[in-house]
């Protein structure tokens, strides 16, 4: 039984330590996080199919990208019905400002 207890111990500090929420691998999550970089202001369908995965586990990552600040996301009022969720890559910001306005400068 004191087996079994240290086990579990170990399995939950593991995934503290690497911060994904159950069923997130850190493979899947570096390929959504490179192709939302690619392709900014997407939906998780679109990224869903220039990743090959579904749309659903699509929109789990961008959510914990979201979540984490490491992408924003916007509501699309343009259909009909509900709005759709689109993402985007954060920049990240510093003293000098956004990455894009160093780049340009």
């Amino acid at each position: 039984m004191v087996r079994r207890v240290e086990a579990a111990d170990a399995i939950i500090a593991f995934r503290q330590r690497a911060s994904l929420p159950k069923g997130l691998s850190a493979e899947t999550l570096e390929r959504v996080s490179a192709a939302l970089a690619q392709h900014p202001d997407a939906s998780a369908a679109e990224l869903g199919e220039v990743l090959s995965i579904s749309r659903v586990s699509a929109r789990r990552y961008l959510e914990h990208l979201a979540s984490t600040g490491r992408a924003l996301r916007s509501l699309d009022y343009s259909t009909k019905g509900r709005p759709g969720t689109r993402y985007r890559a954060n920049e990240p910001v510093g003293i000098l400002g956004t990455v894009s306005q160093i780049v340009r400068d």
